[in-house]
């Protein structure tokens, strides 16, 4: 999801440069037998289980969907080429969050704020404080000033390594890039959803599940740039609900969230920021569809699954066709 880029507004002018080459590994090669048929069979009860971009037909009205990552990377560049004259041929380019929209943000950061005088600290155990502020200060980020911010948003920047932080303020990340192709091109762009929806999310986001899913963002310093290079590699691989699955058994034993209730956890955080999100989305999408075609970017995680848009899609008489990433 594109919270990544709105939590980033509040490192504007704060957090310093990192710039430190990420040297992770793709740790999917290594996982123990009984997690790979797990896994597998997580994948083959997934409808739409692979594939970055997909063409969906009906009734002459054609729309170009696109998973993407947050995050940039040289090995994506051949592919982001190829989907240049997509992109310049659409009539409208949806994102989740346009960059105007997330400019609403960085004139306002008390938007992130936790409610009233409420802190971080008063939240949560000592030793869960002391690492997230000391996670936060590895990414130049000043605790002091954490301590008041929803975790929802300190989730986003807890999830990406310091290594990796300099590329994501830079705004390399795939939907960007289409994003400036769109624009460059004079192509109307449009927010499946508005700021003021993302907050509502957070707002009903009951703190204590905050809590828990800013737990499950901090992965052990030892294995987060290879937690990061397993997400890279699986969406390269477009492996997307493998990725998802691998990455939820992971985080189980390499983050602090995990324990008794991670799955209960997780199962509610998907179907909070997933599910309700892509229900909310697809009426907003069809509304546009037609004869030019429009091109639709996403979050890889949002087209997998029965609730998954491509599923989405073809419950609503879509014709779907998966086309070279």
């Amino acid at each position: 999801m594109r919270m990544f880029a709105l939590a980033l507004t509040l490192f504007s002018g704060i957090a310093s440069a990192l710039s430190a080459a990420c040297e992770g590994s793709d740790m999917r090669p290594t996982l123990a037998a009984e997690t790979l048929d797990k896994v597998d069979a997580i994948v083959a009860a997934t409808p739409f289980p692979e594939g970055n971009l997909w063409r969906a037909e009906k009734e002459g009205a054609v729309i170009h969907v696109l998973g993407t990552l947050h995050l940039g990377d040289p090995r994506m560049d051949p592919a982001i080429a190829r989907l240049r004259p997509l992109v310049e041929n659409a009539r409208l380019l949806f994102l989740e969050v346009t960059s105007a929209e997330q400019a609403v943000m960085q004139t306002d950061p008390s938007l992130m704020l936790l409610p009233g005088s409420t802190t971080l600290p008063s939240l949560m155990t000592e030793d869960e404080w002391t690492a997230v502020a000391q996670a936060l200060n590895d990414r130049g980020f000043p605790s002091l000033m954490a301590s008041r911010i929803q975790p929802f948003f300190l989730a986003s920047i807890l999830s990406i390594p310091p290594c990796a932080l300099s590329q994501v303020q830079a705004n390399q990340g795939v939907d960007a890039q289409v994003e400036a192709m769109a624009q460059a091109k004079g192509i109307p762009t449009a927010s499946l959803e508005t700021i003021d929806e993302i907050l509502e999310i957070v707002r009903n986001f009951p703190l204590d599940l905050q809590i828990k899913m800013l737990l499950g963002s901090l992965y052990r310093p030892d294995i987060a740039d290879d937690m990061l290079e397993t997400m890279i590699a699986s969406y390269l691989a477009e492996t997307n609900a493998d990725s998802w699955a691998v990455i939820r058994e992971l985080s189980r034993d390499a983050s602090l969230g995990g324990g008794p209730e991670f799955d209960v956890i997780m199962d509610e955080i998907e179907a909070r920021l997933l599910v309700k999100r892509n229900h909310l989305w697809l009426p907003r999408i069809l509304a546009e569809a037609g004869p030019q075609p429009i091109f639709v970017a996403m979050g890889a995680a949002h087209l997998p699954g029965k609730d998954g848009v491509l599923n989405l899609l073809a419950n609503e008489g879509y014709a779907l066709t998966r086309l070279p990433f």
